[in-house]
């Protein structure tokens, strides 16, 4: 009997013991109330900042994609007006040409027989001006016939009408009409560059014979361009012709540049659900290329907002918090949502009563850990 009782006593005098122990204090943190308490030397180590919420301007901005294009006076097809064997080539591409310049020498049996052509008819109206001109008189004096008369007009007029129309086609093949006699015909006509620019393809071949609707060469000027963007039809209202945007070749965001709404699509693609936006470069690069990719950002309004410095919200696990100080060195978490970041701020919102003072900017990922 006396045997049990020493063991229950043991045993009370063992838990008695137990509830005596204190917990252990950390030396270096406590937390409070889900507060944080940082010892003097770890407030010299970290380096803590306290600051304020600030209201800055900042611009709202919708992102969209498309590509460079060139102004349509910047690229030309160049096709030969006539019909004809290629008898020289004068380019290569790649080659810059200035406008005016040769790029090929075309020969054709219809070109001589053209030619021909008009200087006989040349010759036609000049006989036929002068009969006109001498049955005016006679008509006038009624020395002829109306019926003769008429006769002698209609013929006037349809030679005139003729060497026009062949005078309109020497034009368009190059070839000067008022340099044309009869000891004086171009056997061969030359292929002229409508504009300045590099030689982008070549389509054709010594020996070739080509036509109206063989295209032979395509030239390019980089040096003016614009950009088509692709907008979704949403952000339509939003977007007006002189605002400005930032856009950046695909895949180097490192390099943007600027550039100036010139027009805004009324139509929207039924496929893409898109507006197309066009927008000119404030200033050229020799990067720019007809049809390279582009990302853009095109800033559509300026607002105030609340922000703090990036450095002043921690994020992790889906979850956005800043820290206040509420003491010298105590602190709270407070949750956050981001709602923008500008540069090197985020604007916020917070989840309950705003603060504005007392926040922490520099050292929060420390309180975070």
């Amino acid at each position: 009997m006396k045997k049990n009782i020493l063991i229950i006593i043991g045993i009370a005098i063992l838990f008695g013991c137990g509830e005596k122990k204190k917990p252990e204090i950390a030396e270096e943190e406590v937390v409070i109330s889900k507060q944080i308490q940082l010892t003097p030397e770890q407030m010299k180590t970290v380096d803590i900042q306290i600051g304020t919420l600030e209201e800055k301007e900042v611009h709202e901005h919708i992102t969209c994609n498309g590509s460079i294009i060139l102004s349509p006076d910047n690229k030309a097809t160049v096709s030969f007006s006539g019909e004809g064997i290629v008898k020289q080539i004068y380019v290569q591409i790649g080659d810059w040409v200035e406008k005016g310049d040769r790029l090929a020498s075309m020969q054709h049996p219809s070109l001589v027989d053209l030619q021909t052509e008009y200087l006989q008819l040349t010759s036609e109206c000049s006989y036929l001006q002068k009969e006109y001109d001498r049955q005016t008189e006679l008509f006038n004096q009624k020395a002829i016939s109306e019926k003769e008369y008429q006769k002698t007009t209609s013929n006037y007029q349809i030679t005139k009408s003729r060497r026009t129309g062949i005078t309109e086609k020497l034009n368009l093949i190059g070839i000067n009409p008022e340099n044309l006699s009869e000891d004086k015909i171009q056997k061969m006509v030359d292929v002229i560059a409508p504009i300045s620019g590099y030689v982008n393809s070549l389509n054709v071949e010594l020996g070739e014979l080509v036509t109206p609707d063989n295209p032979m060469f395509r030239i390019v000027n980089n040096s003016e361009v614009n950009i088509s963007l692709e907008l979704f039809a949403q952000y339509k209202s939003a977007v007006k012709k002189g605002q400005t945007l930032e856009f950046c070749l695909g895949g180097h965001p490192q390099k943007m540049f600027l550039a100036t709404i010139t027009s805004v699509g009324k139509s929207v693609d039924q496929n893409k659900k898109t507006v197309n936006v066009t927008a000119h470069p404030a200033s050229h690069d020799v990067t720019f290329a007809e049809g390279a990719y582009i990302e853009a950002m095109i800033n559509i309004v300026e607002k105030q907002k609340a922000v703090l410095p990036q450095k002043a919200v921690v994020t992790k696990a889906n979850e956005s918090n800043i820290f206040v100080a509420t003491d010298v060195n105590t602190f709270k978490k407070v949750p956050v949502k981001i709602v923008g970041t500008y540069d090197d701020y985020v604007a916020i919102n917070f989840e309950e009563e705003p603060i504005t003072e007392n926040i922490v900017i520099r050292g929060a990922n420390y309180l975070s850990e």
